[in-house]
């Protein structure tokens, strides 16, 4: 009887083996790109483009690549406080920031802690502290 226990624990454990490989995803290779859109307001849509970034990089990465940011550092981080791309400017004036949306949603980081993922919508708008 432990010959067939043995032999059924083996059959078990390589199905399990087995079934988990299955599920596993292959790891990205370090320097794949990745398609991100990206999208500026300033009350209405000013540009909307998309890029290719190398996986894993922050939002802060592509912006500094493909636009002109510029940023003030805090005690709490880095703030965005002037975005370009070509003719398309966003310039807070009086009460206004340049907030970060990820995928319709407001961010919960910055963009300099935001990694992107493949086909994430960054949108940067122009918004009122009032």
């Amino acid at each position: 009887m432990s010959k067939v226990l043995k032999r059924l624990s083996v059959l078990l454990l390589t199905l399990m083996v087995v079934v988990g490989l299955m599920g596993c995803q292959p790891t990205p290779e370090k320097g794949d790109e990745i398609s991100v859109t990206v999208e500026l307001y300033d009350g209405t849509l000013l540009y909307e483009g998309t890029f290719e970034i190398a996986l894993n990089s922050s939002a802060e990465a592509l912006l500094v690549e493909y636009f002109e940011p510029t940023f003030e550092t805090y005690s709490f981080g880095k703030m965005l406080t002037a975005l370009s791309y070509q003719t398309h400017t966003l310039t807070p004036e009086g009460q206004e920031y340049i907030s970060f949306y990820v995928n319709g949603e407001s961010s919960m980081v910055g963009v300099s802690d935001y990694l992107v993922q493949a086909d994430d919508v960054l949108a940067f708008k122009l918004e009122s502290w009032s």
